[in-house]
């Protein structure tokens, strides 16, 4: 399985999570570095009420720009929501 099925079956599963809800996918963008991070609802109700417990998110992906243009194409077909940054740092 290549890089970028991988991807959509991974944002296909947690889209369908149910202890915490998947938002869509936000693609950081710097030159030829593309960064793919999962965004969730930020939920205060923590597992069983316990206010030390942390949900983890999935880990960031890095994509090329030739993957990202794949992706993205692939996430339009199944309407799962994504925004594109290219923030300027000093």
């Amino acid at each position: 399985m290549d890089k970028v099925e991988r991807i959509i079956r991974t944002v296909e599963g947690e889209k369908e999570r149910s202890d915490k809800q998947f938002k869509g996918i936000e693609f950081n963008i710097r030159k030829n570095e593309v960064v793919m991070i999962y965004n969730y609802d930020e939920m205060v109700n923590n597992v069983k009420q316990d206010p030390h417990y942390i949900r983890h998110n999935k880990d960031p992906e890095w994509l090329s720009l030739d993957e990202l243009t794949t992706v993205q194409k692939a996430l339009k077909e199944k309407n799962i929501h994504f925004i594109e940054r290219r923030d300027e740092f000093m």
